[in-house]
């Protein structure tokens, strides 16, 4: 059986991976979407490059905005702790 501080380590751990599938999966959609509008206007390979890059400038824009976001979260529940435990003194 998983304690309380395992399972929250676990949490944060999928949120970080989490993190990782939506920087691929972004750069495959637009990599993909440049890919069939390729395909539609005859450009090849010219739009599948640009979808590759913009996908990843947004991935990438996305995966620091998250982590930002992330790090934020540890750090004020670490400050929460670190008062409760003054508290209890």
């Amino acid at each position: 059986m998983l304690d309380r501080e395992s399972v929250r380590s676990l949490a944060i751990v999928a949120e970080y991976s989490a993190l990782g599938i939506q920087l691929l999966a972004m750069i495959a959609v637009f990599a993909l979407l440049g890919w069939w509008l390729d395909s539609l206007w005859n450009t090849k390979p010219y739009l599948l490059m640009i979808g590759a890059l913009l996908g990843s400038v947004a991935g990438i824009y996305n995966f620091i905005r998250a982590v930002q976001k992330l790090n934020q979260k540890l750090e004020k529940k670490e400050k929460e702790k670190i008062n409760q435990t003054e508290t209890q003194k």
